[in-house]
């Protein structure tokens, strides 16, 4: 019987990018993602798909990154995902912690 591949899970870190002038950062051998938290919703959802696309396909040129992630956001943004955002409230991700064997 042929065993499962396991399926990476990209982390995602919120914080503040402004040392870095980006909104978001990908680190594509650690399968982790740094976004600007400052940013509204349907941005925040453009950079995630953005660099979540840098970490599967980091062969892939900026340019056809970029037109997926705008691609695939207005899509979700018309299905109608969003981001509940309180301007009084930061943003906390969720952080799941690893179970010991």
């Amino acid at each position: 019987m042929a065993k499962r591949r396991k399926k990476k899970r990209i982390g995602i870190i919120l914080r503040k990018l402004g040392s870095e002038r980006a909104w978001g950062l990908a680190y594509s051998s650690g399968f982790i993602i740094h976004l600007d938290e400052r940013v509204r919703p349907k941005m925040l959802m453009i950079n995630a798909l953005h660099e979540s696309q840098h970490c599967i396909n980091p062969s892939f040129s900026e340019t056809k990154v970029e037109r997926d992630a705008q691609t695939m956001s207005s899509v979700l943004w018309r299905l109608g995902f969003r981001l509940i955002y309180n301007e009084n409230k930061r943003i906390k991700p969720m952080i799941r912690k690893k179970r010991a064997k």
